[in-house]
């Protein structure tokens, strides 16, 4: 996958680093996994 050919992620993703005090892109790619694998974690735990 070509980051050139999703704007929309890239916009996203400048956003989050912008949010939180400009970090760096890999911080930022670092943290959008762990919060995604956290809400999948919670997401399995809720689902019976």
């Amino acid at each position: 996958m070509s980051l050139e050919r999703e704007p929309d992620l890239v916009a996203a993703l400048q956003a989050f680093r912008d949010a939180h005090g400009g970090l760096s892109e890999a911080h930022a790619v670092r943290a959008l996994l762990i919060l995604g694998l956290d809400a999948v974690a919670a997401d399995a735990r809720a689902t019976p």
